[in-house]
């Protein structure tokens, strides 16, 4: 089971990165700032980065970025959020010569979901519900511009787009 794992991961994540690296498109992901009904926030580890993030995950053929972070969520940590929201768009270059966009949404679980995560052995490590302040303490070096901004973008109830992390427009 662990090996058929592996070798959809790499057939999913890795051919496609050289694909975009080959042929110039856009690489696409999208993920979710997961909240608990005590405010706190959803962070996961990644085995092979090491680094605290949230769910998110590169988009599947013809997939939408919502189906996609909805996908990531379910296969990273065994969860349905609900009430799915668009806090922002990251534009960045890297990897790839023209560009990468990162979709992230809010969502909520409640009690019973929360009760319901199961981590993707694999993949994820580990996992914390923190607060807004452990969460921006832990989260990755490379994803704390972004997490703030969108954090900002749910406390405001509006949508943000970003270019490599920073406010373009609003």
């Amino acid at each position: 089971m662990q090996l058929i794992r592996r070798l959809k991961y790499f057939s999913r994540y890795r051919y496609r990165n050289l694909w975009v690296l080959l042929h110039g498109s856009k690489w696409v992901a999208a993920g979710a700032i997961i909240f608990n009904e005590d405010g706190r926030i959803l962070l996961i580890k990644h085995r092979w980065r090491g680094d605290w993030e949230y769910p998110v995950g590169t988009t599947d053929d013809a997939e939408s970025p919502l189906e996609a972070a909805k996908r990531e969520v379910a296969e990273e940590v065994g969860l349905a959020p609900t009430g799915f929201r668009l806090l922002g768009v990251d534009f960045f270059r890297r990897r790839t010569p023209n560009g990468n966009l990162v979709f992230t949404f809010a969502a909520h679980v409640d009690r019973r979901q929360e009760r319901e995560l199961k981590l993707e052995e694999y993949e994820i490590s580990d996992h914390r519900w923190a607060t807004r302040q452990q969460a921006q303490e832990l989260i990755s070096d490379r994803l704390k511009d972004r997490f703030r901004q969108m954090l900002e973008a749910y406390d405001h109830d509006t949508t943000i787009y970003l270019q490599n992390g920073e406010p373009a427009a609003r």
